[in-house]
Parts: C-alpha cells; structure tokens; sequence
C-alpha cells in the first residue's frame, strides 16, 4: 500500500510540475495543435540518485473518499529510500494494468 500511495503522491507531483508546458498555439486548430503540443523540458533537471525531493504540499485521496489530506511529500519520504517511476499516462489502462503492479510485486526486492 505504501507503493501504491506514493504513486499517487508522485503523480500530483509530477502533474503539478512547472517544467512542463504545453508550446502549442491554442488559436491553431485542433488538427494543427495535437501535432505541435509538446512538453518543454528545458527548465527541468534529470532526478539522480541520492537527490533531495523537494518540500511539496500534496493532497492525498482518501480510501473512504472523504476530504483529501495534506501530506508534505518531504516527511513523507523523510529518512527513507524510494523509487521513483513515470508512466505515460496516469490511472490509464496501461499504468494500471502493467506500470503499477509490476512495482508493487517488486516491493521486497526494492526494499533491499
């Protein structure tokens, strides 16, 4: 479970990310825009090993789907080893059925 919920913690994180953005037009018609949208990453880094993840506020779903909870990902992680990965699409069939999983059947052995 614990992968599982920095999963979700990571991807806010990296869907809130200020790196990515859209060089698209948005008056270009659609046909032109789905072809020229892409993401700038000119302005972010590479995460290394033994980096520090930033002090981010992120709000965390609840299992009961009650009010979110704030959850700064610095003490989460805090002391603690962790890997971090990227899907292309987030809760998306190939990131549920195929991403995820195969992380978390990995958790003992990433643990090491």
């Amino acid at each position: 479970m614990v992968a599982i919920r920095f999963a979700l913690l990571l991807s806010a994180l990296v869907s809130s990310g200020s790196a990515f953005t859209s060089t698209g037009s948005s008056s270009a018609p659609s046909t032109q825009r789905s072809g020229a949208t892409r993401l700038n990453m000119a302005a972010s880094e590479e995460v290394k090993v033994g980096d520090t993840l930033p002090s981010v506020v992120l709000q965390e779903g609840q299992p009961d789907y009650g009010a979110p909870k704030a959850v700064d990902l610095a003490e989460l992680i805090k002391g603690k080893k962790v890997a971090i990965f990227a899907v292309p699409g987030a809760f998306t069939p190939g990131c549920s059925k195929s991403h995820l999983p195969s992380f978390i059947d990995a958790q003992d052995e990433l643990k090491e």
